[in-house]
């Protein structure tokens, strides 16, 4: 048996070669049509996609809505690793579960495996051969405009999420050229085929497939360990900012914001549980009154709750005394509705459905460098948040000094060394 992991970029027209695979008597296992069987209504992995991403990703009829959760793993780098958690260690054990029933009726097979995101998940080492089918991203764009309906933005939300395919060429032994017409598709598919066809009846040793297996068992331990730990950790500290994409309300009009189009800034991540609540009011508005100290600091900061658009617009707009923000608010306030960015951040809290009071300070390269959590009942200082930033910034500009504890503005630092710190303690005295 050869097992052949083909792939390719969305809209690459890797479903038409399989097609033509299995014409010519590959064995074709699309891990796709797996994936669809793994959610089908009843199953836990449904249930598990249900729970974290919200009922909205559910249809009437119980079954997944493919189109609403595409909308969010899309656009969501933290959301997407989550459904490959929960999608990928059942899709294999399904994939092998067939590769060794074909196996067991025609040990001679080459079984081609359709994978979306081979190259992107490094899943080479699960098999004999890897297949690449090319097409450049203005053609995927183009396609995935006219097959799917989709508007230009959201083709392109589509296209980030995965590998540009110019780098998948240098990566793969196998390519075809699937730009040109179906029939010059079908003579490249046609030659490749005979070629794995004679390595499949020729003499092979069962451990290759062993060994294939054996990678693949790793593949599905690796996933199923990603979703504890991403389920027990919380610090992000030290790594990139999980980016994402959300609509929010500022000055009367409501936009969209990603987190990455704000690199070369310092931004803040205030993360507070719910609008017309108590202590949010008093932390949103605190910030709100120190925008042009943080401006001036090249610092921006965005509020963050599991509110809808519409309900922070009412939010802004309700009077103080009424408990709203008195109808100015000086940063947005971006609608995390389906809890998927304070997921990806680790301070949701699930049984009540909302945030902790974390606030993170992303630097300009777009990795975090500070984080703080509150459970719901103490507010955060506004002053503290101005002394970290500030204290970031200093290290950044000052190399080889560190901030000693409660350093301020205008303060002696530390050189990190032994002699340093034995200077500062000695000016202490």
């Amino acid at each position: 048996m050869l097992l052949v992991g083909l792939t390719g970029g969305i809209a690459s027209g890797k479903s038409t070669v399989a097609k033509m695979f299995e014409e010519l008597g590959a064995q074709v296992i699309d891990l796709d049509v797996l994936s669809r069987k793994v959610v089908e209504p009843g199953s836990q992995a449904l249930w598990e996609i249900r729970k974290r991403f919200g009922d909205g990703v559910i249809n009437p009829d119980g079954t997944l809505n493919r189109k609403a959760l595409g909308e969010i793993v899309f656009r969501d780098e933290g959301a997407r690793k989550a459904l490959e958690g929960i999608i990928h260690p059942r899709v294999l054990r399904e994939m092998w579960s067939l590769v060794r029933e074909i196996e067991r009726r025609a040990p001679n097979a080459v079984v081609v495996v359709d994978v979306p995101l081979l190259l992107e998940l490094k899943m080479q080492d699960m098999f004999h051969e890897v297949v690449l089918v090319y097409a450049p991203r203005s053609v995927q764009k183009m396609r995935l405009i006219q097959r799917e309906g989709l508007s230009e933005d959201q083709a392109d939300a589509r296209l980030r999420a995965q590998m540009d395919t110019e780098e998948k060429l240098s990566m793969v032994k196998w390519v075809l050229d699937n730009t040109g017409s179906v029939e010059s598709t079908r003579l490249q598919v046609r030659e490749l085929f005979m070629e794995l066809k004679k390595r499949a009846e020729g003499p092979q040793k069962r451990l290759a497939l062993d060994e294939c297996e054996r990678w693949g068992k790793l593949y599905v331990r690796g996933w199923e360990k990603l979703g504890e730990r991403r389920e027990k950790e919380m610090t992000l500290v030290g790594k990139p900012a999980p980016d994402f994409e959300l609509e929010g309300f500022q000055d009367g009009h409501f936009h969209k914001y990603r987190l990455s189009d704000f690199r070369g800034k310092w931004v803040f991540l205030l993360f507070y549980p719910l609008d017309f609540t108590f202590v949010c009011p008093t932390e949103v508005i605190n910030f709100s009154e120190a925008m042009d100290e943080f401006r001036s600091l090249n610092c921006e900061v965005f509020g963050i709750s599991v509110d809808s658009k519409y309900v922070h617009k009412a939010w802004v707009e309700t009077k103080r005394e009424d408990g709203g923000l008195g109808g100015k608010l000086n940063f947005p306030l971006l609608s995390d509705i389906n809890k998927t960015v304070a997921s990806s951040y680790g301070i949701l809290l699930e049984e009540e459905g909302v945030a902790l009071r974390a606030l993170f300070l992303i630097n300009p390269d777009g990795q975090v460098v500070h984080m703080t959590v509150n459970h719901l009942a103490v507010g955060r200082s506004v002053r503290e948040a101005m002394r970290v930033l500030k204290a970031f910034q200093f290290v950044t500009t000052h190399h080889g000094q560190v901030c000693p504890a409660d350093w301020e503005e205008g303060r002696e630092a530390m050189v990190a060394d032994p002699e340093g710190l034995k200077k500062y303690l000695t000016a202490r005295k």
